[in-house]
């Protein structure tokens, strides 16, 4: 009998396609739930994603009930660089007479490399400036050295870009960059099959968040996560794929039915922190907390907080380029100011 793992997860991979299966991989917390790893069996057997390094055992035992070893993987690929989407690989590939090879985007290296999004420094800085209490930001912190348990290090052997081909398993993939959720995310296009393997680009039970795009000499994040992630979503609406396999939760069989979801949410938050900006006197920590009331409570909260201020900070960005607000730094702390155009908020789209 198969020992099932925590949460109820069996460790057994399940055929979602001729030669692809998928297993999911118990994450703490509601959301986003278990993730989802998936195999490709053929020329090159092939992992995507490897979950955290916490559920590596589990991982093993799925894979010898199919038969397999860690030795007998070729590839790991990673969508992105997330702990919970790489933290296993370094076990992976350490294990004796492992010939496998780890490929990920270049725009994570320093995320699987470290754990962290930024030096430790930055993210200090990002919170102070965004009005986060340093009692908060300093156990925010600590969750995220936590976190870091959850994967080790590890270099990559060959890096992904956009455009290029290559075999998972027998299935012919093209690599599409999906920059948003993080700078690095890749989603994995099979033409062949119609099939997209979207990370955490496209998940059909919640909105993916769009994260601060940290960069070094810089006081704030210049780039823009918002507008990154919605031209992603564009170029993977052009390929029209019949079904979407995403890093957390279920298939998605109407892509242009999980988008169009996204982007009326995208539209309603930025409506409601316009609405908070005219109220004045808000930081964006303020706006957070206001904004994502429900979700800040509990043993998650200083991480919940730290993602609500990434979401309205990236909200921020993105009106200001829109002309709805303009924002400076003023007594340590950034001040964001309606502009005369926020008086017709029935024009953002």
């Amino acid at each position: 009998m198969n020992p099932p793992a925590s949460n109820g997860t069996k460790a057994r991979f399940t055929e979602i396609h001729p030669g692809v299966f998928r297993l999911a991989l118990p994450l703490p917390g509601k959301k986003p739930g278990p993730v989802n790893v998936y195999l490709f069996l053929g020329q090159n057997k092939t992992l995507l994603d490897t979950g955290s390094s916490r559920t590596v055992h589990i991982l093993e035992t799925a894979l010898e009930n199919h038969g397999l070893k860690f030795q007998d993987l070729d590839r790991l690929v990673i969508t992105h660089g997330h702990l919970d989407h790489y933290g296993a690989a370094r076990k992976i590939l350490s294990a004796p007479g492992s010939r496998c090879r780890l490929a990920a985007h270049p725009g994570d290296l320093f995320r699987i490399r470290t754990g962290l999004e930024a030096p430790v420094r930055h993210s200090f800085a990002f919170l102070r400036l965004m009005g986060v209490p340093p009692a908060l930001s300093a156990s925010l912190l600590s969750i995220f050295v936590v976190f870091k348990t959850m994967a080790q290090s590890v270099e990559p052997d060959w890096l992904l870009n956009e455009g290029d081909t290559l075999l998972l398993g027998d299935c012919r993939c093209r690599v599409i960059h999906t920059p948003g959720h993080t700078r690095g995310s890749v989603s994995f296009h099979l033409p062949d099959q119609s099939l997209l393997f979207s990370g955490d680009h496209i998940l059909g039970h919640i909105t993916p968040n769009a994260l601060v795009m940290f960069e070094r000499r810089q006081s704030l994040p210049k780039r823009s996560p918002q507008d990154e992630f919605y031209a992603s979503i564009q170029k993977v609406e052009a390929l029209a794929p019949r079904c979407v396999h995403p890093g957390h939760g279920g298939p998605m069989e109407d892509i242009f039915e999980v988008t169009d979801m996204y982007r009326r949410t995208f539209t309603d938050r930025q409506r409601k922190i316009l609405a908070l900006v005219q109220e004045g006197g808000m930081s964006v920590h303020d706006m957070a907390r206001a904004l994502f009331v429900q979700n800040l409570r509990g043993k998650r909260y200083p991480l919940e907080l730290y993602l609500a201020v990434s979401e309205v900070y990236t909200h921020v960005q993105a009106l200001e380029t829109l002309g709805f607000i303009h924002t400076r730094i003023k007594g340590g702390r950034l001040l964001v100011k309606p502009s005369p155009q926020s008086a017709n908020p029935e024009h953002l789209k």
